[in-house]
């Protein structure tokens, strides 16, 4: 599955943005989104991206999330 699938509709360019930024910058970033739950209802997230370094380049992202109340 997609993850941008289950973000909301209004977060989705922010999210591509936050993205963007974090991979160019190549610093640690805090977001807040929200994504689908099965049973349809939203949840608030907060995430930190870590972006790992392999060579100067992002080889890989790291990602902490948990549900914002």
């Amino acid at each position: 599955m997609n993850g941008f699938e289950i973000i909301h509709p209004e977060d989705v360019n922010r999210m591509n943005e936050f993205l963007i930024e974090m991979l160019n910058s190549k610093q640690p970033k805090v977001v807040i989104y929200r994504i689908n739950h099965k049973l349809g209802h939203w949840l608030t997230m907060k995430s930190i991206c870590t972006p790992y370094i392999i060579d100067g380049e992002v080889a890989a992202m790291i990602n902490f999330s948990n549900r914002c109340y």
